[in-house]
């Protein structure tokens, strides 16, 4: 495991690490960080952070996710000046193209596919654009949200109101069956969500399932906020694979240190409501229209035969309305959706706050991890551990809950580290 950390200026702040986990022989995720090489860059096209989490025997998963992390932002640069939801929907969709073509050629590689979600940050807004289950979380403050939405079997039903959140059905849908990737289709619809507002301190955390699977959103939201993004990302990975790390775990912790009002972008395009609705629904509109005004010329008139053309239009326009709901939310169309609204995430928000039961959590990891330790026969330095163990308890003591955390949370590194000479 690699931990990448970058700054930009003293602007934003970030850490980037993919593992292959405790039960993977490869490892299928790629992560992506590119950013702006100049001031006028950062403003007219943004940093980009990409996570793709591959699917496919053998190594198809890899090398497809591979190809979106390599491709995508290079294909986003090129279209830039074309606004950026245009240029990532774009990118997005060519690698689609590409990950198809090379799974149709060959045996080898034949329905491999991958999830992706991508932030792009400018100076005073972020923008989000996502396929498949891999989430964007964002903290503000004390509030956790998650703003994308799954493309899975369970989030669909429940978006399609099939199953109730809280039905007793729930726990017997498969929770690893999403409903859109890039690579099996030749075309894939892509989600896009914002502009967000920054706020200075905001942190977004991109991650694989890997990730959010075993570590539950209220833990992932509290060490992002204890900890500084290196740290909590290290930390993250840990605990997931403490908790058997049962596939490959990819994150990118982002924090705005800054924001820059100053350098907002008056020529950057964003998507107005109109570019979202389908042509069914304009069909509709227009014939209910034209089919109301005939039907009273007819009345009008007195002639029958312009009232039936009046009604013939009209009818029109419902069928129009009912063939855009159906393209829009029947089931079988799942797999190419059209994109979300902008806008309508967060779709999940909780509050996290660092508390005692969280410290204690975290207290009760270490000594699960020291009597495996010892077990195992770790070469664990036993001075440094104790340090950390002092400082959190310390911290504790004087309800210093955001510091005890960091120092627990550096103390179960410390313990794991045995455990990441598995190669990626």
């Amino acid at each position: 495991m690699e931990c990448q950390v970058s700054t930009w200026r003293d602007v934003i702040s970030c850490a980037a690490i993919t593992h292959v986990g405790m039960r993977r022989h490869n490892n299928q995720d790629s992560l992506k960080v590119a950013l702006a090489n100049s001031d006028e860059e950062w403003v007219q096209q943004g940093h980009l952070f990409l996570v793709a989490d591959g699917m496919g025997a053998h190594a198809a998963g890899e090398f497809a996710s591979r190809l979106a992390a390599d491709s995508i932002p290079l294909s986003y640069r090129k279209l830039a000046r074309e606004g950026p939801a245009y240029a990532i929907r774009e990118a997005i969709q060519d690698a689609n193209r590409q990950i198809h073509v090379r799974g149709q050629g060959s045996d080898e590689f034949r329905g491999m596919g991958t999830t992706l979600c991508a932030l792009i940050l400018f100076p005073n807004e972020a923008f989000l654009a996502h396929v498949g289950d891999s989430r964007v979380y964002r903290l503000r403050g004390n509030q956790f949200e998650q703003l994308t939405f799954d493309h899975s079997l369970a989030w669909e039903l429940r978006a399609a109101q099939r199953v109730a959140p809280h039905s007793e059905f729930m726990p017997y849908i498969p929770k690893n069956v999403i409903t859109r990737s890039l690579g099996p289709n030749p075309e894939v619809n892509v989600d896009l969500e914002g502009p967000f507002e920054l706020k200075e301190g905001d942190v977004f955390v991109l991650c694989t399932d890997g990730l959010s699977g075993p570590i539950p959103d209220d833990q992932i939201g509290k060490i992002v906020a204890c900890l500084p993004p290196a740290e909590a990302a290290e930390l993250l990975v840990h605990l997931a694979n403490f908790k058997g790390g049962p596939d490959n775990i990819t994150v990118i912790i982002v924090r705005v240190n800054r924001v820059d009002q100053a350098r907002s972008s008056s020529q950057r395009r964003w998507p107005s409501s109109k570019t979202k609705t389908g042509w069914f629904s304009k069909l509709a509109a227009w014939s209910a229209l034209i089919g109301v005004f005939v039907a009273a010329l007819g009345l009008w008139l007195a002639q029958s035969d312009v009232i039936w053309i009046g009604l013939i239009i009209l009818i029109l326009g419902v069928v129009a309305f009912l063939g855009d709901y159906f393209w829009r939310f029947w089931p079988w169309n799942w797999s190419s959706a059209p994109a979300r609204k902008f806008r309508s995430g967060p779709y999940h928000q909780l509050e996290c706050r660092p508390d005692r039961a969280f410290c204690e959590q975290l207290r009760e990891f270490i000594d699960n991890l020291t009597q495996h330790g010892q077990r195992e026969q770790w070469p664990i330095d036993s001075e440094e551990l104790v340090k950390y163990q002092t400082s959190g308890e310390e911290a504790l003591g004087r309800n210093d809950f955001r510091e005890a955390a960091r120092q627990f949370g550096k103390a179960i590194s410390h313990l794991m580290k045995p455990l990441f000479s598995r190669p990626n």
